[in-house]
């Protein structure tokens, strides 16, 4: 029997390197003048700044590395449409706090920076996104099925890393269990037509 496989969905990770403690001192710095930061799919202890870091100068660096990322993810791809970066968010979750399942509308790839992760601060889990796989779901062997049948995977956050997916894949942040920040950033990139 001959089996191809067609529309898979590519998630990227690359670590980057740079000074996670600094970033973690100006993201906490952030929080502490605007505590109340904007809801998006934050739940219980999770805060969600404002999405303009990608302006601030003490994140360029880190927004230039994601940005080349990208641009290699667009190369690899074969797309010859120019992107950019539209926001840049900090993510701060205390113990107990998680992100709902959610998408990022009106954009192209989205994804998440690792600055700080204890154990225990929860894992990102992606889920296939296609709506009709869940309308009827048969027993299967977990242990011997290919990732080409999973409908769900999970990446345990690991600070340095980035993790790049296409905006429409939905998503979703574990809860805090750790007694420690879990400090993350998230971004979007958008095609310019």
């Amino acid at each position: 029997m001959i089996k191809e496989t067609y529309f898979p969905t590519s998630i990227y990770a690359e670590n980057l390197n740079v000074d996670n403690e600094k970033l973690a001192s100006s993201i906490l710095k952030i929080k502490k003048e605007d505590p109340e930061g904007i809801y998006r799919s934050n739940v219980g202890d999770a805060y969600h700044s404002k999405q303009d870091l990608h302006l601030l100068p003490e994140f360029f660096e880190i927004r230039d590395l994601i940005f080349n990322t990208c641009l290699e993810i667009k190369k690899e791809q074969k797309i010859i449409t120019n992107i950019s970066m539209v926001n840049l968010w900090a993510n701060v979750n205390d113990k107990g706090g998680s992100n709902d399942i959610h998408t990022h509308g009106n954009s192209f790839f989205s994804g998440v920076y690792y600055v700080k992760t204890p154990e225990n601060s929860g894992p990102i889990r992606f889920l296939d996104p296609r709506p009709q796989v869940e309308t009827i779901i048969p027993e299967r062997k977990i242990n011997d099925l290919h990732r080409d049948d999973w409908s769900k995977v999970q990446f345990k956050p690991v600070p340095g890393m980035v993790v790049i997916f296409p905006s429409y894949l939905p998503h979703q942040v574990f809860p805090n269990k750790s007694e420690e920040h879990r400090i993350s950033m998230s971004f979007n990139i958008i095609l310019k037509l």
